[in-house]
């Protein structure tokens, strides 16, 4: 089986090489930077320079895990740019190939409260940057591409290899004892089992998934159950009170008012008051998502 892989310098990336090492993979880098874990590497500065043209057209399976979250100058050269320059080329020279394109199941952090059940039918509705350029360069492949092709929607990726700060950072407010919780304690908080990903991607490479089209691969846990897994895993004995977010906002919008910075800012009380949860249908016939205990951090 032939892998080309957009993104390989990436987390992800480099843990799917070590995952897969006994396929023949391509490593398509832009990054001159020297990376010895990999075994096939491809610098290149465009995608239409003839050594990526060749490794297009002879691939079984090209997977993009590439995509910009912080640069918001680049979000667009990455997110949008990249996805339709590559379908266009698959278009041309490889529509036999399995197209398995990253987004993120952050396109639904905007949705209205009313909804609380989310699955692949459900219609996003992106408005930060990063979610929306990641929305249109995922539609673009679901549109267009006229390879088989599969968009997968992970939330936030945990396991081995992965960087889990927010789960370092919520140990740490923890064992500081600055933690609350926001109008109650069972709040949803969504992520995806590095696992999980790996379990998806080889029934994609076995050519056991035969439909186009996005999966949601969001498993989620209540706020107050990941806390406790947390405060048991470490040893952890604080206490964590539940503040109404009307009596917060007394004291936060001052603060933003006058341009001081602090950790609560709207993203975060997103996070902590979520009541959001993802079906499992569509997921559910492949495989058994993980739970959250079964995640090594």
């Amino acid at each position: 089986m032939k892998i080309l892989i957009f993104g390989s310098s990436s987390r992800i990336g480099k843990v799917f090489n070590k995952k897969f090492n006994k396929h023949y993979i391509i490593n398509a880098l832009r990054k001159v930077k020297p990376i010895n874990s990999f075994k096939n590497k491809v610098y290149y500065n465009s995608l239409t320079e003839p050594k990526i043209l060749t490794s297009i057209k002879k691939s079984e399976v090209i997977i993009n895990f590439t995509g910009e979250s912080i640069d918001t100058h680049k979000m667009f050269i990455s997110n949008i740019l990249f996805v339709k320059k590559l379908v266009n080329l698959i278009n041309k020279y490889n529509t036999s190939c399995t197209f398995v394109h990253f987004s993120t199941c952050g396109i639904y952090q905007d949705l209205s409260s009313e909804i609380n059940f989310i699955n692949e039918k459900t219609s996003p509705i992106p408005f930060q940057r990063y979610a929306k350029t990641k929305y249109i360069g995922e539609q673009y492949v679901l549109r267009r591409c006229k390879s088989k092709n599969i968009v997968l929607r992970p939330a936030q990726i945990l396991g081995q290899g992965m960087s889990n700060q927010s789960l370092h950072r919520l140990k740490y407010y923890l064992e500081k004892n600055l933690f609350f919780y926001i109008n109650d304690k069972n709040s949803i908080w969504s992520f995806t089992d590095i696992n999980d990903i790996f379990k998806i991607l080889d029934l994609i490479i076995k050519k056991k998934i035969h439909y186009n089209g996005s999966i949601n691969l969001a498993s989620t846990i209540e706020l107050f159950k990941l806390i406790k897994i947390i405060k048991s895993k470490y040893s952890i004995s604080s206490f964590q009170p539940t503040l109404n977010l009307k009596f917060l906002n007394t004291f936060i919008k001052p603060l933003d008012f006058i341009g001081i910075k602090h950790p609560l800012d709207a993203n975060v009380i997103k996070s902590l008051t979520s009541k959001k949860k993802y079906s499992k249908g569509k997921v559910k016939r492949l495989f058994t998502l993980s739970q959250f205990h079964n995640v090594k951090f």
